[in-house]
């Protein structure tokens, strides 16, 4: 007896983060068979999803370098081509790139260092100046870098710009050590010193119930973030090989009015 089987094909258009129940059956002149039932949840993000301003291109699978069990974590790339004529350079092998899957970032930051140390053999544009300069959909990355400052508007966030580009100098111009950066939003949580601290993001706490803003609290928005997250990323950058370039240390988007209505609710009268 012959017996023939047309597979369906692949099914598409899943969504994320939703559990699915699929039956496959088959149909002939003596009537219609079931076969076993399959249950499964799609993942939070899928490839091919558009997510932070790019396209979800592979997730992480068990044994691949950065998987975390019951976390999705993956790689996004740009939704179109951001060149079709830029140089990869004259690169030597002994900066030390290599093709596994996470160290795309550690590679871009060799190359941007050491093109930075050998301007000879920098091409205009570059393939990894491109990556370490690409901003998708207006997000704010580690890409960025601020433009706006000067000696004479915000000194204070020029001085923090002038430092940092003058470390990653530094660094490119050797190579017995390598650098990470963490760029924290506001920091604010307990003190060492609570009589004696100088901080100035305490010092904003202290201006919201003071009075010193008693004739209105600007809603302007800034990220908070608390210093036992920023100390443990500094610990991080420090003992992951992995680690490379800059990161963002961010946990929660707010403004000064809610700042300073969440200490009223508490410390208000």
């Amino acid at each position: 007896m012959a017996s023939y089987f047309t597979p369906f094909g692949t099914i598409t258009g899943f969504t994320a983060n939703t559990t699915y129940y699929i039956c496959v059956y088959a149909t002939n002149s003596a009537g219609t068979v079931y076969g076993n039932q399959v249950v499964f949840t799609t993942p939070s993000v899928l490839i091919g999803q558009s997510y932070q301003g790019g396209s979800v291109a592979y997730i992480l699978q068990p044994g691949d370098s950065g998987y975390v069990a019951g976390q999705t974590h993956g790689i996004i790339i740009a939704p179109s081509d951001q060149s079709t004529s830029a140089h990869w350079g004259n690169i030597p092998t002994a900066i030390g790139l290599n093709a596994n899957i996470g160290s795309g970032k550690a590679n871009t930051v060799k190359i941007i260092n050491y093109m930075t140390a050998n301007p000879a053999y920098q091409p205009s544009p570059y393939a990894a100046s491109i990556c370490a300069s690409l901003n998708l959909n207006g997000i704010l990355t580690e890409a960025c870098w601020n433009t706006t400052a000067s000696l004479t508007y915000q000194p204070y966030s020029f001085s923090k710009t002038l430092a940092e580009k003058k470390a990653w100098e530094m660094a490119g111009a050797q190579s017995k050590w390598d650098l990470v950066t963490i760029n924290p939003s506001l920091v604010m949580g307990p003190m060492l010193n609570a009589k004696g601290t100088t901080s100035e993001s305490l010092h904003i706490l202290q201006q919201l119930g003071d009075g010193t803003m008693k004739m209105g609290v600007p809603a302007m928005g800034i990220g908070v973030v608390d210093v036992r997250d920023v100390a443990n990323a500094h610990y991080l950058a420090g003992f992951t090989p992995e680690a490379a370039g800059r990161y963002i240390t961010s946990a929660h988007n707010t403004n000064f009015l809610e700042m300073a209505q969440v200490l009223q609710e508490k410390y208000g009268c």
